[in-house]
C-alpha cells in the first residue's frame, strides 16, 4: 500500500532541504498532491537542486507551454529532468518532426512529455526512424482505441462489421516497450500488412537490431542530435543567467 506523507513528513524535509520549502509554498503546486506522491517520486523530487524544476518550467514557457504549473501537477516527474540537453531536446525534435500528425512542442511537452524526459535518446529517437525507414510511420498513433474508432467512422462502419482494420502502433508502446516486446508487436503488424516489407525476407527483430546498431552513423539521428544542441544553445541564451547553470550539460545517451 502506498504510504501517504503527511505534514510532519513535509516540514521534516523542507528542513532538510531549504530550497524545496520554496517549491512547496509556490501557490502554482498543488501540496496536496504533492504530500500523495509515490515515495520513489517524493525522494527524487526531494534529491534535485530548485534550479532544476525552475529551468524546466522556464524552458517549457520558451516552448510554448501556456501553464507550466498545470504541466507538472500533472505529473510530477516531468520537472525533475533536464531539459535544456541536448538528448532530451533532440527527442521533442523527433516527436515534432516524425509524428504524423506534427504537434507543436507545446503539444509535446504537455501530452508526451514523460516519453521526452525519461530514457536514452537512441531509444525513442532509434524506434521512430526505423518506424520510417520500414513505412509504419502512417500507424503510429497516440491512442489506438481512438483510432481504430475513428478509421471505422471515417469508412461508415458500424462497431461490429468486421474489416481489415489496420494494426496501429501506439507511442506510448515505441517508447516504453522492451526490445523483444516491441520486436514482436512489429512482427504482427508486418504480418497484416498486404506488401512485402522494405526489409525484404529478414525478421523484424533482425532489421531492428542491425538499424540500432548503425544508427549512431546515420544522418537522420545525427541530424536530431544536431538541432537539439542548436535549441539548447537557443533556450539557454534566452533564460536568466542564474537559471542555465549546468543545464545543458549532456545526460548519457547509452
Amino acid at each position: 500500500m502506498r504510504r501517504r506523507h503527511n505534514v510532519s513528513d513535509m516540514k521534516k524535509y523542507c528542513e532538510l532541504t531549504p530550497h524545496y520549502l520554496v517549491f512547496v509554498q509556490m501557490q502554482e503546486f498543488n501540496l496536496e498532491q504533492l504530500l500523495q506522491a509515490a515515495p520513489s517520486t517524493f525522494a527524487r523530487m526531494l534529491a534535485i537542486d530548485a534550479s532544476v524544476w525552475q529551468r524546466a518550467l522556464a524552458a517549457w514557457q520558451l516552448l510554448g507551454v501556456a501553464d507550466p504549473a498545470a504541466v507538472a501537477r500533472n505529473n510530477l516527474l516531468l520537472h525533475t529532468c533536464e531539459w535544456l540537453t541536448r538528448g532530451v531536446l533532440a527527442k521533442l525534435a523527433a516527436l515534432q518532426q516524425l509524428l504524423p500528425w506534427q504537434p507543436t512542442a507545446a503539444d509535446v511537452v504537455q501530452q508526451f512529455g514523460v516519453y521526452v524526459a525519461a530514457g536514452a535518446p537512441q531509444r525513442l529517437i532509434g524506434r521512430l526512424l526505423f518506424l520510417q525507414q520500414e513505412g509504419w510511420l502512417p500507424l503510429l498513433v497516440a491512442d489506438k482505441l481512438a483510432a481504430r474508432q475513428q478509421w471505422r467512422q471515417q469508412r461508415g462502419l458500424n462497431a461490429g462489421q468486421p474489416t481489415d482494420q489496420p494494426l496501429f502502433i501506439s507511442l506510448r508502446e515505441t517508447a516504453v516497450l522492451s526490445d523483444a516486446k516491441f520486436c514482436a508487436m512489429l512482427a504482427a503488424v508486418e504480418a497484416a500488412q498486404p506488401e512485402q516489407p522494405v526489409g525484404g525476407s529478414s525478421s523484424t527483430a533482425g532489421r531492428y537490431r542491425a538499424f540500432m546498431a548503425q544508427l549512431p552513423q546515420l544522418p537522420a539521428y545525427q541530424q536530431l542530435l544536431a538541432a537539439g544542441e542548436a535549441e539548447s544553445r537557443r533556450l539557454a541564451a534566452l533564460l536568466p543567467p542564474e537559471l542555465v547553470g549546468a543545464g545543458g550539460e549532456e545526460e548519457s545517451e547509452v
